[in-house]
């Protein structure tokens, strides 16, 4: 639903009708590794109750969907980049033109 708000297509029957499986599986990689939507409000929230106090904030502590403080967080590979990359360059530039 939330691609449906995106594109703003009104039911993801229609979505189907439009977007191709792989096109999905285009979006499915994009948001994996950067989130829209409700899912990315928890930052705003997390950051709401710190402005203005001065103090130095730890957002994570109030974000459900975030690693945990003792986490390390995963650093993307080359291939992860190059890989993304690729997405957003055929989705900008479907034919390849230079």
């Amino acid at each position: 639903m939330q691609l449906c708000k995106l594109l703003l297509i009104p039911n993801p029957s229609t979505l189907k009708q439009i977007v191709t499986h792989k096109d999905y599986l285009d979006w499915q990689r994009l948001w994996a590794t950067d989130p829209w939507g409700e899912d990315r409000a928890d930052l705003r929230a997390a950051l709401a109750p710190w402005s203005g106090r001065g103090r130095t904030p730890r957002p994570v502590a109030f974000m459900p969907y975030a690693k945990d403080q003792g986490q390390a967080v995963a650093r993307q590979s080359d291939e992860q980049i190059k890989e993304i990359a690729t997405i957003i360059a055929a989705r900008w530039n479907p034919e390849g033109n230079k």
